[in-house]
């Protein structure tokens, strides 16, 4: 599974890697490193993708971004497969 955290709204619980991986949420106390918050702020086609890798319709999945490739996954299950995933600097200072 990976770290749980709560989220906000309550009534959810997210892991911790799949918060860092998605570009809507964030973390609110990075001293406790929770809640979870931006849920709400995650498109509702993106809750629908199937991860192709565990197969599932369940929380939300990030996508590739190599051209052409529409392939979703949850960051944690694209960990656990050796997935090579990286942070691009979207604002490189110069």
């Amino acid at each position: 599974g990976g770290a749980l955290k709560p989220c906000i709204p309550n009534r959810y619980w997210g892991h911790m890697t799949c918060a860092l991986w998605v570009a809507e949420t964030t973390i609110e106390d990075t001293v406790k490193m929770e809640p979870i918050v931006g849920l709400d702020d995650i498109p509702l086609d993106r809750w629908r993708l199937r991860c192709e890798i565990c197969r599932q319709v369940s929380g939300a999945c990030i996508q590739c971004h190599a051209p052409n490739c529409c392939r979703s996954f949850h960051p944690l299950c694209a960990r656990a497969a050796g997935y090579h995933m990286q942070v691009d600097d979207l604002n490189p200072q110069d």
